[in-house]
């Protein structure tokens, strides 16, 4: 499945990016991104642009809260947490660093970014996820991450 955003969407995006950066260097929190290529404010743009890529694909509301947060989930979805991943990689993993796990969402969903499209990959529970069998170091330190055909391309009630 793919949904491309609207070049509104695409500000809306980029403004909430751009303060969820601003408010992270105001409270000062430790920047602990797993890129080296792109800047921090970036991450942030991308990681919304696929949020809002989701939500619009399954009808559900962003969280729009632009506070410094840790770990929180993206949005919900029949009633459980949903934590959407991306990728700029057409192979690319789910990937989440360990640390994380202490916060886990219910539910984890990976979103492939191609320009103003988006390809939905598929979910992962949290269970199914965090496991030692998928633990690994993409070189950012511990994470736990699985391919793309370890996801179920469907989310159902009660499991995915």
């Amino acid at each position: 499945m793919t949904v491309t955003l609207t070049p509104e969407e695409e500000r809306i995006a980029k403004w909430v990016g751009h303060e969820r950066q601003a408010r992270n260097d105001g409270a000062r929190v430790v920047d602990t991104r797993g890129s080296t290529t792109q800047s921090s404010e970036a991450i942030h743009v991308q990681g919304f642009r696929a949020e809002l890529a989701f939500c619009k694909l399954f009808n559900v509301y962003p969280d729009f809260d632009t506070r410094p947060r840790q770990g929180s989930s993206d949005c919900a979805r029949w009633g459980e947490s949903v934590d959407v991943k991306s990728t700029t990689l057409t192979h690319g993993r789910l990937l989440c660093f360990a640390r994380k796990k202490e916060l886990a969402s219910d539910v984890y969903a990976l979103l492939i970014d191609d320009g103003p499209a988006f390809r939905f990959v598929g979910f992962a529970r949290a269970t199914e996820l965090f496991t030692d069998a998928h633990l690994t170091d993409v070189g950012h330190g511990p994470a736990y991450a699985l391919t793309q055909d370890e996801l179920t391309p469907t989310q159902r009630r009660g499991g995915t």
